[in-house]
């Protein structure tokens, strides 16, 4: 076994556990308690610029990961601007009697909606109850009765007249459904019409001249009849309107007094007094349904006398903040209600409903944006009511164009409000980049920063949000030292042993099921024990893919070696992420060579199984080559390189260190150790790179030496620049810590190959040589035998062909 020392990782370069020596508690409870969101003071800044401000486009868009606390903060921010504000108006649609689909928007001050709903609907019983009384008095039936009376008189003098006349001239006259008519009498007996044909010519003519007399009569005596009526009618009609029109008004003054400064408000007082004129018959109850219709499938003629309170806002409230998390046409932007009536869809001004956008006007209202371009239409309709500055209601299935149905168009409200749209930042990114638009609109960015740094003040933010959440979900207060072990978790969480990560969330969750366990033992605090149990049993209950893979290893089905040592073959580490957990798996990286022309072939992107990172981490290992080993010799090579065994597709470039390695030890034919797995990137001038989920690899390759069994020898070398990014968990620790488990970190290629072969890389001399006994050494020497071998096939293929 070689010298391995220098690359050795000590203990306290990366096992830094929080001391709770660093903080002056000894519970929670102890700690002071701050309101709000602790922490993110560039994201405090910027969105209070952004609510603040009072200028078009300057909406905000919040970024941050989910669990980072980003509602809360804009919550506890919005609150309090709003509490600071006025109330603002409150909106009500009524009926627009000119245009009765186009509904008229009324504003009244905060708090005035409700009451001036029901001061229409007070007004509706009153002017019903006063109109009923008024046309059941005494003096309107004397009026009526005279006026039937003088009628009568008429009517009866007409009549008198008329039948004097027809008498003079031989004729009677009987009434009938359709008037009067005339009879020739003779001899005091009515005339058949035999006994007319049987006249001499002469008395038929005196006769028929006769009749045509009377006729001529009968029909100016009923067409003054009908004059006289129609006086009569139009008389009493206007003494209706002038009994309507006065108690109207009467009843309406006290409302036209109260709402004296509203213009609009006193304009439809005045139309609705104009229109009770007119409906009446309706308040006097002198119209009746038709027959055989009940009168409740029947709209109501009052209706229209109604007020639709749109949004209505408490004057002590200040201003509002509407969070709105299932952003649907609807709900978000207002909608018209339809209702069957006797088989037929209808709709009126009482049914348009106010969405999430009409209540937060003159307020803030918070949305997910992931949410609401999930909605169909709702994102350009939101822009263009935040462009436009007024909020329409209509229907969605208008922008499908469906069958058509009545519908009404609501004349639209003045909007003042404040978006603030939560997303995270890959959806951030999305929106600048497919909707340009989205930066006019939403021009103030607040970004949540995903980490703090572990130093003093930030840990007392920890110990802060630590009593924050006990205060307000009731939970057991932690003791110093379950503070400090939420801490380490932090950066486990954030992946590096300098910061902790923001995810407030799901700290808030291991303190929630570490009370529960402690209140289990009925401890009076959450000690350290609590919060290890908790994190142990999130992980077992995430962990049944990690111990099928381990399974599959010991069973030898996953085939890993973990001793020994094997000519181009080492083992790649990655990072399987599967929901709610992250599997450190290690993989078999091959390689095979050959003299040739075809370079480094890579199996999987030939099979379109790997992502063009770690194709271009391919490509970067044949560049390494060149700059390293072909200054002097082309390069006659054909190489391939694989990942055994994976099945789902490969892509990052994490394992493009391990693939080099493989290809070197192919070269030099020099064994490497399979005792150690290998994870880094690496550069085309051989510099090893850092990468990801250095603390998910590690302990999956532990776990997967402890299931085949440890030696003393296992261990993983990892790029020099991840040592702080290793956060172990506690059973990797103590493995390391007794020797049983190994770290080493390398800075380059050179470093990392004398690690894994034993043999030394070398250095070139002024020749670019390196020594024959190096690795390097072999590696030139093998290359060179390749490019002869390819020039004496190639003279060999020309002496066959001449």
């Amino acid at each position: 076994m070689n010298d391995r020392s220098q690359w050795a990782v000590p203990l306290d370069k990366w096992c830094q556990p929080c001391d709770p020596a660093a903080f002056s508690f000894q519970t929670t409870a102890d700690t002071p308690l701050e309101a709000g969101i602790l922490g993110q003071q560039r994201a405090r800044d910027a969105l209070d610029f952004g609510l603040r401000i009072g200028r078009r486009g300057f909406h905000v868009l919040v970024v941050g990961e989910r669990t980072s606390g980003r509602h809360a903060l804009i919550a506890a921010m919005t609150a309090d601007l709003a509490r600071s504000r006025p109330a603002p108006s409150d909106w009500c649609f009524v009926h627009n009697f000119e245009q009765p689909d186009e509904p008229l928007a009324l504003e009244l001050p905060a708090g005035e909606g409700r009451p001036f709903q029901r001061d229409l609907t007070a007004l509706v019983e009153s002017v019903k109850q006063a109109l009923e009384q008024a046309f059941d008095s005494d003096t309107y039936r004397e009026q009526i009765a005279a006026n039937n009376n003088q009628l009568n008189e008429e009517r009866n003098e007409e009549l008198d007249a008329l039948t004097k006349l027809a008498t003079e001239n031989g004729y009677a006259l009987r009434p009938t459904p359709v008037g009067m008519a005339s009879i020739a009498v003779v001899d005091g007996k009515p005339l058949s019409r035999e006994e007319f044909d049987r006249l001499p010519p002469e008395r038929r003519e005196a006769i028929e001249e006769a009749g045509r007399r009377v006729q001529t009569a009968i029909d100016e005596t009923f067409n003054r009849l009908h004059r006289a009526e129609h006086r009569v009618r139009e008389t009493v009609g206007e003494l209706n309107r002038e009994l309507a029109r006065y108690h109207a008004v009467r009843q309406i003054q006290p409302l036209r007094e109260r709402y004296a400064k509203y213009s609009t408000i006193v304009a439809h007082l005045e139309r609705l007094a104009e229109q009770i004129v007119e409906d009446a018959d309706f308040f006097r109850g002198a119209v009746q349904p038709p027959p055989g219709l009940p009168a409740e499938l029947l709209p109501s003629p009052f209706t229209r006398y109604q007020a639709n309170v749109l949004v209505a806002n408490d004057p002590q409230a200040g201003a509002p903040v509407v969070t709105e998390n299932n952003p649907t046409f609807y709900n978000l932007l207002g909608g018209i209600d339809y209702r069957s009536q006797l088989g037929v869809m209808t709709t009126d001004f009482t049914m348009v409903k106010a969405g999430a956008l009409q209540r937060a006007n003159g307020g803030f209202l918070i949305l997910d944006a992931l949410e609401l371009l999930q909605s169909p239409f709702v994102w350009p309709a939101l822009k263009r009511a935040l462009r436009d500055g007024v909020s329409r209601i209509e229907n969605a299935g208008e922008q499908l164009r469906l069958a058509p149905m009545p519908t009404l168009r609501p004349a639209p409200i003045p909007l003042d409000l404040k978006v603030v749209l939560v997303c995270e930042p890959r959806t951030y990114y999305l929106l600048h980049a497919l909707d340009p638009e989205t930066r006019d609109l939403f021009k103030v960015k607040a970004e949540f920063e995903p980490e703090l740094d572990r130093a003093e003040p930030d840990l007392k933010v920890y110990a802060a949000f630590c009593r924050q959440r006990c205060e307000e979900e009731g939970l057991l207060p932690l003791d110093v030292c379950a503070v400090a072990r939420l801490v380490d978790h932090g950066s486990r969480l954030r992946g590096d042993r300098r910061k902790v990560t923001t995810r407030f969330g799901l700290l808030a969750d291991v303190i929630r099921e570490a009370d529960y366990r402690a209140r289990q033992q009925s401890a009076a605090a959450i000690g350290v024990e609590h919060i290890r149990l908790a994190i142990e049993a999130r992980q077992a209950r995430a962990g049944l893919p990690r111990e099928m893979m381990l399974e599959r290893i010991r069973d030898g089905l996953l085939m890993i070696a973990t001793d020994g040592a094997v000519v181009g073959q080492v083992n790649g580490l990655s990072v399987l992420s599967l929901g709610d957990i992250a599997i450190g798996r290690p993989s078999r990286i091959t390689a095979r060579v050959a003299f040739g022309g075809k370079g480094i072939v890579d199996i999987e992107r030939e099979t379109e199984m790997s992502g063009p990172i770690h194709s271009k981490g391919v490509f970067i290992l044949g560049g390494y080559l060149a700059g390293q080993f072909g200054q002097q010799t082309p390069l006659a090579l054909s190489a391939t390189l694989t990942f055994e065994q994976a099945y789902e597709g490969v892509e990052g470039d994490s394992a493009s260190s391990a693939e080099l390695y493989a290809l070197l030890s192919s070269l030099a034919e020099a064994p490497i150790d399979q005792s150690v797995a290998v994870t880094g990137s690496v550069n085309q001038r051989g510099e090893i790179q850092p990468v990801g989920g250095v603390t998910e690899k590690v302990e999956g390759f532990f776990q997967a030496c402890q299931a085949r069994g440890l030696t003393g020898r296992q261990g993983v070398m990892l790029p020099r620049s991840n040592i702080r990014h290793l956060v172990l968990d506690d059973e990797t620790t103590a493995a390391i810590r007794d020797g049983r488990f190994h770290l080493w970190a390398v800075e380059s290629i050179a470093e990392g190959i004398e690690l894994l072969t034993g043999i030394a890389a070398g250095a070139p001399d002024a020749q670019g040589k390196y020594p024959p006994e190096t690795l390097f050494g072999r590696v030139q020497d093998r290359l060179s035998q390749f490019a002869e071998q390819l020039r004496r096939f190639g003279r060999g293929d020309q002496e066959t062909h001449s």
